[in-house]
């Protein structure tokens, strides 16, 4: 399902103090996100970011802290996909010393003179950091992070929050999008949602189908969703600031994909694909 391109608001219409709160995974995330720090029409005033090894529900089993993060990306990715894997996010992390640019989400932020803060613990539920939120009154808040966001969070933005899924909603809620994505053979693309109470059960806002043939790869599907993302956001949080229907999904909703089992992966892999 694809919404009718939203149009960009007249000049003189106030931009919308928005935030982005997102893990900064250091490889995908900051490519849609410079986009929307970068729209003329979009007021970002803050950047959250959320380190991958405390995020919660970020990865598979739960598991939090750089070895424990580790070990569980081994078991789900593999021996050799993993090394890879790191291989390249060390290569971004270096570039980022060495050069500066939109390497990470949070030194894209630095650039453009946007204030950067965590959450305590990874925790974007913690009372702290929904004070700290709250003092920069945003409008809106754009998020992608793994865990349920509270009442409290939610309340925050003067507007809402919107949550940025990689995949075509309402297919694919929930864990591995892509993943689920490439074993089944459906359509993918990206997906940006109201939040609510429930998970992956908003109103969609816009979305666009990315193409996946020709890929072998998790991770470069997720490299072309991202660059998708950075015309899908934008238009997004234009559209929210206009919107006047309703911000829960209407109709049944498909049930929410699981982070994937031993016996996914192995059909994964069985079909030719590789995680990178």
């Amino acid at each position: 399902m694809k919404p009718p391109a939203p149009q960009h608001p007249h000049p003189n219409v106030r931009k919308p103090r928005t935030g982005i709160v997102a893990v900064d995974d250091g490889l995908y995330t900051h490519r849609w996100a410079a986009a929307v720090m970068d729209d003329p029409s979009i007021d970002v005033v803050f950047v959250a970011c959320i380190s991958p090894f405390t995020a919660r529900n970020f990865n598979p089993g739960g598991a939090r802290g750089p070895l424990a993060g580790s070990f569980s990306r081994l078991r789900y990715y593999g021996l050799a996909d993993t090394a890879v894997f790191a291989a390249k996010w060390f290569v971004e992390t270096l570039r980022c010393i060495v050069s500066p640019g939109d390497n990470s989400l949070g030194e894209a932020a630095r650039r453009r003179s946007i204030p950067v803060f965590s959450p305590p613990d990874g925790d974007v539920n913690d009372q702290r950091f929904i004070s700290t939120v709250g003092r920069y009154e945003p409008d809106l808040l754009v998020c992608a992070f793994s865990q349920i966001a509270g009442p409290g969070f939610l309340a925050v933005p003067g507007i809402g929050c919107l949550n940025v899924h990689f995949s075509l909603l309402p297919q694919n809620r929930g864990r591995e999008p892509l993943f689920h994505a490439m074993l089944s053979g459906g359509d993918t693309g990206v997906s940006v949602h109201w939040m609510t109470k429930g998970v992956d059960d908003g109103a969609l806002v816009f979305a666009r189908r990315v193409p996946s043939a020709g890929i072998h790869t998790l991770h470069a599907l997720i490299m072309r969703a991202a660059a998708e993302a950075r015309i899908v956001v934008p238009w997004a949080v234009t559209a929210a600031m206009n919107w006047c229907g309703s911000r829960t999904a209407s109709g049944p909703l498909p049930k929410r994909n699981r982070w994937p089992s031993p016996k996914d992966v192995a059909r994964f892999r069985g079909k030719g694909f590789r995680f990178v």
